[in-house]
């Protein structure tokens, strides 16, 4: 129940991703224990919620073959990976790499230069409110 209301969440905050790559978010500085992930990078995304108060959502984006951050007109595709309960993004993003190259370009043509990947990272926080 948790994974589909976190999915919904996500689904409400997409059109605002477009808006927020723009703009930096602050780094979370408790959420060290993210590890790197080879062709990808960690993002904060500032995502200002419908109640005009700023949220950062943390990421994991992945890089183009220069090991950059891809330009938005070349994407054709955004895969969105989203991690299960007591889960880690970096696992799921390092994954959905490994599987991307391995794509059969002849039949389809996703690679690292047109296809985006994220990640997002939602900690498993108890609120007591």
């Amino acid at each position: 129940m948790k994974t589909s209301t976190t999915a919904v969440a996500l689904a409400a905050l997409l059109p605002h991703l477009s808006w927020a790559q723009q703009f930096a978010g602050a780094p979370v500085s408790n959420q060290s224990a993210l590890g790197n992930v080879p062709g990808s990078q960690i993002a904060w995304f500032n995502i200002l919620d419908p109640n005009n108060k700023n949220a950062t959502l943390t990421n994991y984006l992945s890089l183009n073959s220069a090991n950059t951050i891809m330009d938005p007109s070349a994407m054709k595709r955004l895969v969105i990976v989203i991690h299960g309960n007591n889960r880690d993004p970096g696992t799921y993003m390092s994954n959905m790499l490994v599987a991307l190259s391995n794509v059969d370009s002849s039949v389809v043509q996703a690679t690292v230069d047109n296809t985006q990947i994220l990640a997002p990272y939602f900690p498993n926080v108890i609120n007591t409110c």
